[in-house]
């Protein structure tokens, strides 16, 4: 029995000591630095936990922090109180994710950011977020379920992923007109929200933004097989793949991933009211070939059509600024596509795998073009415009068919200036066109292309440097017969041009029989070999004697001995040597007898 008591004595002894460990002791006090501008001295931070108040003081933006890291993580569990100063900027990741006592919050209106899971779990049961907030990031009040209501004013452009999600006592929420973000499930799961309405300034919206929620689950608030928030698509339900779908008229934006992975899609009806076209809507609807974008777009998402491998011809509208990362990745089958003047940005891999395009325009808008934005795609002729100064890697790699190359961009073509910085954009063309205003041209491309013409395209002067000479051109000569004529190029004029087959005129080749001609009578007479020279002094090309009949033969001579097959050789050898073991079998025999 003692021994038991003992054995329990000794366990409540060590679990003191883990707890006395793990949490401070009686009140303590604890502060430190917590801001992100240089050393982190422009905000400090004081905890008190007989209190339970936490204070942040100072201004500026507060440090982001991994998942619990927060320097006063271990005193979380005491804290019930928060306060912030004015003239905090921003609230940081992960800041009050471990204050789950905390039931209510100030917000200062000086604060723009609202930090990823900064109030994750917290008992938090009202939000008001102040105007002059412009960003509420991911998670920031994922699984406050006792939040019961939340007004978030115009000045939020952005409601991250996962927001709100979790919310479970959630019945009021009030989003003002000016947001135009709404994340991926942003208030999935808020169970008790019957009611919900999105501004009209909204221009993006994510996948199941109102999944499981109360709202959700009415089906009097379904139109068939799709959810409507007001004028925004949220969602499309559908127990059997359908192959055409009209979206409804006045409709603002169609949600990220509405449609993805409905591999019978054909045709869908955009009324021209959508502006935004949210990522990865169209996303794998192999056989979607009927599509037509209409010109009031203005967004349009990341991998929107990605692997639309039936798509055929894309015009994206005016208004658009950024192509996004894969918006067209891997449709095999689009053979054209117009990017218009709005367009200032080609995100990474936006046209990869579209092996069918024949040419692509760059209009002059564009300053960046994504890595691998154009990866194997088959052009034959690509138009770099004006404003392009910066072209990712491999951003067009992959080409075999490339032949003419259109630079309008002067700080492209200062980047010439080697086979390694023109990477895989000059790997198989075999012109290059550089616009006349660009002014000089890099010695790289002159001296790689040096045959020169010109050329406009488009009302652009451009000089077209390549790299195989231009054929000559012909001309009709007095009786209507094409003769030619020796072409004439913007090529330099060296002392040392090519030699040909035929020699210069001041030192013609000797040739074992004369060029003959018919005369006037039809009698074959000799005739000297003409030949026009050029201006500029010639070297003599050496011309090879044309090979006699006997020459030919002796060469064949040498060529079969030289050729002889080794193992005939061989075999002779070997044949020889066995005939060498039976003569001496057979002599040594008669010897015996």
């Amino acid at each position: 029995m003692k021994k038991w008591i003992m054995l329990l004595l000794t366990l409540a002894t060590v679990l003191t000591a883990v707890v006395m460990f793990a949490l401070p002791v009686s009140a303590q006090t604890a502060s430190g630095k917590c801001g992100a501008e240089g050393d982190g001295s422009n905000l400090t931070w004081t905890v008190n936990t007989d209190t339970g108040v936490l204070e942040i003081k100072g201004k500026g933006a507060m440090e982001d922090y991994d998942s619990f890291d927060a320097p006063w993580h271990s005193y979380g569990f005491y804290v019930k109180n928060v306060i912030l100063p004015d003239g905090l900027t921003n609230i940081g990741d992960h800041a009050f994710e471990s204050c789950y006592r905390i039931t209510g919050i100030t917000i200062p209106g000086s604060v723009k950011v609202i930090g990823a899971y900064a109030f994750d779990d917290a008992h938090l049961t009202s939000l008001t977020i102040p105007n002059g907030v412009t960003t509420i990031k991911e998670q920031a009040f994922d699984g406050c379920r006792e939040l019961t209501s939340v007004k978030i004013p115009g000045s939020v452009k952005t409601i991250d992923s996962m927001a709100f999600y979790g919310c479970e006592s959630l019945t009021s929420l009030t989003i003002s007109d000016g947001v135009t973000t709404i994340g991926n499930d942003a208030f999935r799961g808020c169970e008790n929200l019957k009611n919900i309405a999105f501004p009209d300034s909204v221009t993006s919206l994510g996948s199941l933004v109102c999944y499981d929620t109360a709202y959700y689950k009415d089906r009097a608030n379904w139109t068939g097989d799709a959810l409507y928030v007001g004028r925004h698509l949220v969602t499309v339900m559908s127990e059997q793949p359908v192959d055409k779908f009209t979206v409804r008229e006045g409709t603002l934006t169609i949600p990220a991933s509405c449609f993805s992975y409905d591999e019978e899609l054909v045709e869908v009806i955009i009324p021209d009211s959508v502006v935004g076209i949210g990522e990865s809507a169209f996303y794998n609807c192999k056989k979607l070939t009927n599509l037509v974008i209409p010109d009031s777009v203005v967004v349009i998402g990341k991998n929107a059509f990605k692997n639309c491998q039936s798509l055929t011809s894309a015009v994206i509208p005016d208004g658009v600024t950024t192509i996004e990362e894969e918006t067209f990745y891997g449709c095999s089958n689009l053979s054209s596509v117009v990017i218009p003047n709005s367009v200032v940005a080609i995100g990474k891999k936006a046209f990869s795998g579209c092996s069918d395009l024949t040419s692509v325009v760059i209009p002059d808008s564009v300053t960046t073009i994504g890595e691998s934005a154009f990866q194997s795609v088959h052009c034959t002729d690509v138009v770099i415009g004006s404003g392009v100064t910066e072209i990712g890697e491999e951003a067009f790699s992959g080409y075999n068919v490339l032949e003419n190359l259109y630079l309008k961009s002067p700080a492209i073509a200062n980047q010439l200036t080697s086979s390694e910085a023109c990477g895989e954009l000059l790997k198989s063309a075999t012109s290059v066109m550089i616009a006349n205003e660009i002014g000089a041209v890099p010695e790289y491309i002159i001296e790689n292309y040096p045959y020169t013409s010109s050329e406009t395209y488009e009302g652009v002067a451009y000089t077209v440097y390549t790299k195989i000479a231009p054929p000559p051109e012909t001309t009709p000569d007095a009786g209507g017969e094409v003769t030619d004529a020796p072409a004439t190029t913007d090529t330099p004029v060296t002392d040392a041009p090519a030699t040909t087959d035929k020699p210069a005129t001041d030192a013609p080749a000797t040739t074992d029989a004369p060029v003959t001609t018919p005369d006037a009578g039809g009698d074959v007479t000799d005739a000297p070999v003409t030949t026009t020279a050029p201006t500029t002094t010639q070297q003599v090309p050496t011309t090879t004697a044309p090979v006699t009949d006997a020459d030919a033969d002796t060469d064949a001579v040498e060529d079969k001995a030289a050729t002889f097959p080794i193992w005939v050789a061989l075999l002779i050898v070997a044949a020889l040597g066995v005939v060498v073991v039976i003569v001496l079998i057979v002599k040594k025999k008669n010897e015996k007898a």
